[in-house]
């Protein structure tokens, strides 16, 4: 309503379109109702990867006078703040998951995963981070008991980014996705991530900066996972390129795509 006010009174209304099609388990038809209103009323529109920018363009909703433009999703952390990690002992890993817990994310892909490590490397540690419903997975969880760390609650942007730095890898095992702000922002403090083969998250890695499982399974997820862990210096090289893709002044660079974008005229 208030986008429809501002149009009424005569205000361009740029729209960022996060996820044009809701994830599974994110929304239904309401959902959906309400992202194609917000586009269609929208004088321009940012998205954050091609495919979305594609759906977009390829819905009725959209209309030839809307400018759109494409950004990459920064990292929730700035130059400034960005640093290099410690050397990490490959030998007793922190792997960590972290984010909002929702049925997209893959957190059975995960606790498989990490059951699988665990009977390769005792020494692994396993991190779950981060709010909703962990109750679907308690077998999991409790076969894991004493060697996973679990924070299941909201977590300030501070509690983030100490929980990425304190990890050797960042596992995203997403069944669906268009982006994550997880991503960047673990390559931004170097640590390396491994993910799924979802579009979004592959179109999302820059190369040389973590590794992609080749499936959708636990036992794929673990592969890729002791595949980043093999050798020290392809980790170190690894980590060293996600700092110089995402740790270094890519807000500016965003900030300034963007303020032309606000200045051209739309419909």
């Amino acid at each position: 309503p208030l986008m429809i006010l501002l149009r009424i009174c005569g205000c361009r209304v740029i729209f960022t379109v996060h996820d044009f099609e809701p994830h599974i388990g994110d929304g239904g038809r309401l959902m959906k109702m309400a992202i194609k209103s917000q586009v269609f009323v929208s004088s321009g529109l940012v998205t954050l990867n091609a495919t979305v920018k594609q759906q977009v363009l390829g819905a009725s909703v959209s209309r030839s006078s809307q400018l759109i433009t494409c950004l990459a999703l920064p990292p929730f952390v700035s130059a400034t703040t960005a640093s290099k990690p410690l050397e990490p002992d490959l030998k007793k890993p922190m792997i960590l998951f972290i984010g909002r817990i929702s049925q997209y994310k893959g957190i059975d892909l995960f606790l498989e995963a990490a059951k699988r490590l665990l009977k390769k490397n005792q020494e692994v540690r396993i991190g779950l981070s981060g709010s909703g419903d962990l109750s679907p997975f308690l077998d999991k969880l409790s076969s894991l008991e004493s060697n996973i760390c679990i924070k299941n609650h909201w977590l300030s942007d501070n509690e983030v980014l100490d929980e990425i730095k304190a990890a050797t890898l960042c596992v995203l095992p997403y069944i669906d996705s268009t982006q994550s702000g997880i991503l960047p922002t673990s390559l931004a403090l170097g640590i390396p991530v491994v993910i799924t083969p979802s579009p979004g998250l592959v179109a999302q890695l820059p190369e040389g900066c973590g590794i992609v499982a080749e499936g959708f399974t636990g036992a794929h997820i673990c592969s890729a996972i002791m595949e980043a862990l093999s050798e020290k210096d392809v980790y170190y090289e690894m980590s060293q390129r996600g700092i110089e893709v995402f740790g270094t002044g890519m807000w500016v660079k965003q900030a300034e795509t963007l303020d032309l974008f606000y200045r051209q005229k739309s419909g």
